[in-house]
Formats: structure tokens, sequence, C-alpha cells
């Protein structure tokens, strides 16, 4: 019994890390089948202002897809030629550049082609869809430049893209402005608060709220807050399969000591 009981914990626990890395069932889910991608070196600043490390998985996207910045901070699943990889979104790409930036179409960090194709080709055919970032929890960072009327706010770490951040101001909350570097810009008549209730909602329609943040420039402030995953409907079906696969198994193993008892 001890042995079915933590074989069926192991399958749902699989298929709950298979929905929170997916967007099967989510609202706002890009699938992109046939594309190609090519790559570049992400150093430096990117069209998001998200801070790059060396040897993270980073794309840009087609600036005809870059939607103003919406997509920034977002995950996506690559399927190239020799095999898989997540990355995340903090670019563009800009046409008159490279040619081959058409919709659809990915330019990759160096490190994340490298894992999915051989550089050398300079171009692969990929797949790629949206999937869920891993982060756990949501940061929220101050940029500097804000002052006592004016902030400029940028969400990291979200599982799903961003799509409006509200503030609160007394009993209602206001909404902040978008820009196109994937920030959110919110101005006030009064002096701004020492800390921050906001209100997040990301592009499937999730909402979470994240109350005291503390108004700190230049600094990653962890929420412990996190979008929820959404419905995945193949990951439930396959825990379901598993945990049938393995009472069938089970079964059979019980049988087999009973015929071999003497």
């Amino acid at each position: 019994m001890r042995t079915t009981a933590l074989f069926v914990a192991i399958a749902l626990a699989l298929a709950t890390a298979s929905a929170r890395a997916s967007e099967v069932g989510c609202p706002a889910r890009i699938v992109t089948p046939g594309v190609t991608a090519t790559w570049y070196t992400a150093l430096g600043t990117n069209a998001c202002a998200i801070p790059v490390a060396p040897g993270d998985f980073v794309a840009a996207l087609a600036e005809v897809d870059f939607d103003g910045g919406a997509h920034c901070g977002r995950c996506a699943r690559v399927q190239g030629p020799l095999g898989a990889v997540t990355v995340r979104i903090t670019d563009y790409c800009p046409a008159l550049g490279n040619p081959l930036c058409v919709p659809g179409h990915l330019d990759l960090g160096y490190d994340a082609f490298a894992a999915i194709g051989n550089p050398g080709a300079g171009v692969i055919d990929v797949d790629w869809e949206t999937v869920a970032c891993e982060d756990e929890t949501i940061s929220i960072f101050f940029r500097s430049g804000s002052n006592a009327y004016y902030a400029r706010i940028q969400v990291r770490g979200a599982r799903y893209g961003v799509a409006a951040l509200e503030v609160r101001d007394g009993a209602s909350w206001r909404l902040a402005t978008p820009t196109i570097d994937g920030h959110f810009e919110h101005t006030a008549v009064t002096p701004l608060p020492a800390s921050f209730d906001l209100r997040l909602t990301d592009v499937h329609g999730g909402v979470v709220e994240a109350a005291g943040v503390p108004y700190t420039e230049d600094a990653a402030l962890p929420t412990g807050v996190q979008f929820a995953a959404c419905p995945e409907p193949r990951a439930a079906a396959a825990a379901l399969a598993a945990v049938a696969a393995l009472a069938v198994l089970q079964g059979a193993a019980r049988t087999a000591a009973r015929s071999a008892a003497p």
C-alpha cells in the first residue's frame, strides 16, 4: 500500500510540474509552428530592460510581433533540430537588421540556439509556444528616475506575461500606463507613499495582489505572490492515466504474489 501511494504521489507531482510549465488551457497561449530561428549575442541592454546573466536562455521576437513590449518577460519553449529549450523574451529583432525577422521568427541568444541547433548553420527550423515561467515569486522593481509624484515600475519573475498593473489610491485602484520597454508608469497628484499596494493581472486574466511593497529604487523586491497556474487538461489526463496504470501494475503484482504463495 505504501509503495502504491508513493507511485501515485510521484505521478501527481509530475503532472503538477507539467501543468506549471505549460500554457495549455490558457486563453492567451501562443503556438507558432514551422518558423525559423537565428542567433545573436545577448549582452548589454535589451528592449525589455530585463537583466540577463551569462548563460541565460533568452529570445527576441520579430519586431512585428513585439506588440509594444506586451510580451516582455514571457517564456517560450522552442523545439529545434537537436531538442527543446525554454527561453525568456527580453528583446525584439528589427527586420531592418535581419531580413529573416518576419512574423513568428525568433532571434535566440547564442546559448539557447546552441542547445537546440548548430550555431554554424546560422538558421534553423523551429516550432515554439508560450509556456509558464518557473519563477517562484514575483518581484517589483522601481526604476531610478522616479520622483515624489512619478514611479516607473517593472514586474519581474511572473509566471505569465503581465497585462495590467494597478496601484491602490485610497479606496480605489488606479491603472498604470504600460511602456514599450515592459514597465508601468504611475503618476500621482500627491506625493508617493513609502510603500505600494499593487494589483497585477496576467495575460490570461489571473489576478494577484502584492501589499506593502516598499518604495525602493533599483532593487528587485520579492512579493511572495505568484499567478496561479492555468488549467492543464493534458496534465490532468496524464495524471489519471498514470494512476490507473500503476494500479494495474500493483494489482498484477499482488496476484502474482498470491499465486506464488505455498
